[in-house]
């Protein structure tokens, strides 16, 4: 029953996205308006002052029942609600979301409170930055039901335990669902989680690499956990830390919802199942998706001069997998063609609505440009005008597609490695490997590749399904580090394991061709040219190591933090680094030809086709560089968030967490 007034204030209706305490926006005698949260007791919260928290503007007298606090009413979206339109942050934005509840907390600890748990329903973002609510509350006693997983495991033993320590943890688990979209225990009933929250450790395995502070936040043992003072001077070197007192820390079409004050106009979602839970039954396929006849308006496409460029492509094209997810649904898949004879580049060629959020790169072939979504169906579309072919049933949780022999192959977050039929894409073969599902599949001439949890790599022969062979795991429990994508080439397979190895195996037989160790984990897939293998491990450094032997060509560091495969041809070699940086590369030897700082997406791998460098843009969207001169030649900027660019030679194409597949001329 929504109370009528608290104090001088008149209820005017409650505030939707509030999901774990009772909030109502509420106005005062002279028409101020604001929102007032009801709470058991009248805490002293007014003592808490400093950036990035909720200030609290009056509050119940001593004994009052039931206690209130009123703050005021900024326009805001919750981080759940953020996470829910949009999907994950990038490693950039959680870092700098790190730094802004880093001092929030530290405000909160200094007035002698404690908050026992915090939740992404805890932490709003506004035009003015971050900011964390509900600490008036004070300590809570067991996990929000809305929101499980989010206390440290010590508070679950004992509720009424004290220590700044657990709130670190919480924190960590915010950032973390900031980060991958799942709290430290994972999704799924608040009973289910709770029991996983007891008896088993955090899991950090599923954490970018760029994120290591979150790591130690997250650890079992309160004494492993940082303090809140250095968790805060190390979150302030983050390269976004000075623009969060604002939007410009925020992918761009976040930013825009959170200018235009959005509020969303359901409450808080609750977390949606996990890989942890069974799968339910495979929906009944869809009615045949019709054009559509109306228009659209085209996404922003800004033209910058520069060299013309061809377009021609290179005798290899090379490209890696980081991509974004998101969880947004957006109704019955549509499609419609905006081409027809080839337009400039950058122009639309069509876009194709799936309906669901895409979570990973589109990959073409046969004709086809096949996509997962979020929702775990595959869609093809056919590459000319994006007419949709056919639509998988549903799959638990897809990677990437790849395509070998006329057959599409995914794994699955259930472990699975699923072969697809090209024609009408149903499931022929399915083969439960205990494969890592972070670590896309590969597929060359007759076999699939795929790293399982402990690192090993299986061939799996796409007409029978059965294991042709096995290479054993190279993956160090204690690393946290999952494997990364192989990749296959001319009869050899490139594989590279969390404990910085790269092996290369004759694709037929797994027999050991050659081995090369880093002095550091891996943290990107290979990358192939006619004569070299392009890796980046975790401290920045790319090395240059020769495709018949292994041997070191050369090695440079480059920014830390990319986390993304380079993009090479047989003269140059691009990777992207932390901060939005490109670096160009000289294949010979590792000179640097051009530096630019054209805030490319953290851990979207570039992309390169003739003289034309295509990178993911911090904002959403994609750029198009000069390879030469690093020169912008244009940027497409849809109202989107696109996963990694891929290619057929002619045209590019991207997901959108909107639901949108868009195809644009190269």
């Amino acid at each position: 029953m929504t109370p009528r007034q608290f104090g001088p204030y008149r209820v005017l209706e409650p505030l939707p996205d509030a999901a774990t305490e009772h909030a109502w926006r509420a106005v005062a005698a002279d028409g101020a308006s604001v929102v007032v949260w009801e709470t058991a007791a009248s805490p002293d919260a007014s003592s808490v002052t400093g950036p990035f928290v909720d200030v609290v503007v009056n509050s119940s007298a001593p004994g009052e029942s039931p206690g209130w606090v009123a703050t005021a009413d900024v326009p805001a979206l919750s981080l759940g609600t953020v996470v829910k339109r949009y999907g994950p942050l990038p490693s950039l934005s959680v870092l700098a979301l790190g730094y802004a509840l880093a001092r929030a907390l530290s405000a909160v600890h200094a007035a002698g409170l404690l908050l026992g748990a915090l939740t992404p329903a805890d932490v709003v973002l506004t035009r003015d930055g971050p900011l964390l609510r509900g600490y008036w509350s004070g300590p809570r006693r067991r996990p929000e039901r809305a929101w499980p997983g989010f206390s440290a495991p010590e508070r679950l033993r004992a509720p009424d335990a004290r220590d700044p320590k657990a709130d670190v943890f919480s924190l960590g688990a915010v950032l973390r669902y900031a980060a991958t979209g799942e709290g430290p225990f994972g999704s799924g009933p608040a009973q289910a989680v709770e029991y996983r929250a007891r008896l088993l450790p955090p899991d950090t395995v599923r954490l970018p690499a760029q994120l290591h502070p979150l790591r130690a936040m997250l650890s079992a043992e309160p004494g492993h956990r940082p303090g809140i003072a250095p968790l805060t001077d190390a979150l302030a070197a983050s390269p976004l830390a000075a623009e969060v007192a604002g939007t410009g820390w925020l992918p761009g079409p976040i930013a825009r919802a959170v200018q235009a004050g959005g509020r969303p106009a359901e409450p808080e979602p609750e977390p949606q199942p996990g890989p942890d839970l069974e799968p339910g039954p495979e929906p009944e396929p869809q009615p045949e998706p019709q054009p559509e006849t109306e228009p659209e308006t085209e996404p922003e496409r800004r033209r910058t001069a520069g060299p013309a460029g061809t377009g021609r492509p290179s005798r290899r094209l090379l490209l890696g997998g980081a991509v974004a997810t998101g969880t947004l649904a957006a109704g019955w898949a549509v499609f419609r063609a905006v081409g027809g004879p080839r337009g400039a580049s950058g122009d639309v060629r069509w876009r194709a609505r799936p309906g669901h959020a895409l979570s990973t790169r589109p990959a073409s072939g046969g004709g086809l440009v096949v996509s997962a979504c979020q929702d775990g169906h595959l869609h093809a579309h056919a590459a000319g005008n994006g007419a949709e072919q056919w639509a998988s049933k549903a799959i638990s949780g897809p990677s990437a597609p790849a395509l070998a022999a006329k057959r599409w192959v995914v794994t699955t977050s259930q472990g699975q490695l699923h072969i697809l039929d090209g024609r009408d894409g149903s499931r022929t073969r399915s083969r439960e490997l205990d494969l890592h599902d972070i670590s896309p599949a590969a597929a060359g001439r007759e076999l699939a590749f795929a790293h399982s949890e402990d690192g090993a790599l299986h061939a799996v022969e796409l007409a029978t399904g059965h294991t042709r062979w096995t290479a054993p795991g190279r993956m160090p429990l204690i690393s946290g580090i999952p494997p990364v994508e192989p990749v296959v080439a001319g009869g050899s397979v490139y594989s590279v394991a969390a404990d910085g190895v790269v092996l290369a195996l004759d694709s037929d037989t797994g027999a050991e061709l050659w081995r090369f160790t880093a002095h550091t984990a891996a943290a990107s897939p290979p990358t192939l040219t006619d004569h070299a293998v392009y890796v980046t491990v975790d401290d920045g450094t790319l090395y240059a190591l020769d495709r018949e032997t292994g041997s070191t060509r050369w090695s440079v560091p480059t920014t830390r933090g990319a986390g993304s495969a380079p993009a090479a041809t047989e003269e140059s070699v691009f990777a992207g680094g932390a901060g939005g940086t490109l670096h160009a590369l000289r294949a010979a030897d590792g000179s640097e030809l051009w530096s630019a700082s054209v805030n490319a997406a953290e851990g979207v791998a570039p992309l390169v086709l003739g003289d034309t460098l295509y990178a993911g843009d911090w904002h959403g969207g994609i750029r198009a560089l000069d390879t030469g001169s690093g020169q912008e030649r244009w940027a497409f900027r849809p109202d989107d968030w696109l996963t990694a660019p891929s290619t057929d030679g002619r045209t590019l194409y991207a997901g959108g967490r909107s639901g949108t597949l868009y195809a644009l001329w190269a």
